[in-house]
């Protein structure tokens, strides 16, 4: 992905959007962090006139029914917390993992646009 970055920016586009989700089956605090890292990496890579030309969104895992996710999320290791998809809100947080709960994916999210959206600090 850097290196596709690199190339939109160096082809002139004024902006380069990349979307990250967390909350898959293997993540873990660690995992997501280095997510961080990585997002925050790509950022620096356009930063032009005080601001970066690339902007990176995340979000966190959604079993959608009728997905492979959904369909396959116990032997994933996903436990679908909420089955109520007609007041789904996209930043309600609809899954726990083997290694990260609800409350620890809403913190993850949480710190995740707050660096995103103020710029990166760990």
């Amino acid at each position: 992905m850097t290196r596709a970055v690199q190339i939109a920016l160096e082809a002139g586009l004024e902006e380069v959007v990349c979307s990250f989700i967390i909350g898959h089956p293997f993540d873990n605090s660690a995992t997501v962090n280095k997510t961080l890292d990585f997002v925050n990496s790509l950022k620096a890579m356009g930063v032009c006139s005080g601001r970066s030309r690339v902007v990176t969104k995340m979000a966190v895992l959604v079993p959608f029914p009728g997905t492979e996710v959904h369909c396959h999320a116990d032997e994933m290791g996903l436990k679908i917390i909420a089955n109520e998809w007609d007041s789904y809100a996209p930043d309600d947080i609809m899954i726990e993992t083997k290694k990260l709960s609800c409350q620890m994916l809403r913190y993850l999210q949480f710190k995740s646009q707050t660096m995103l959206e103020l710029g990166y600090q760990r």
